[in-house]
């Protein structure tokens, strides 16, 4: 089941991230960008971000309630 989720943590490589995956985002300046995924999306993501695209900490993504 997909959740909102948003993060302020390297924009830059998550934007692309969602991009290259053809997910659908919004970037509000003071917010962040908010995303709608599954947990295990979510997860991946920290973790490829880390291994794959030169992010030296897993990137902080809350889920939004």
């Amino acid at each position: 089941m997909e959740k909102t989720f948003v993060t302020k943590s390297t924009l830059n490589k998550v934007c692309f991230y969602l991009i290259v995956r053809g997910k659908e985002f919004t970037h509000t300046p003071g917010v962040g960008v908010t995303f709608k995924a599954t947990d295990e999306f979510v997860k991946e993501m920290q973790n490829k971000l880390v291994t794959c695209y030169g992010c030296s900490l897993k990137p902080i993504i809350n889920e939004i309630k």
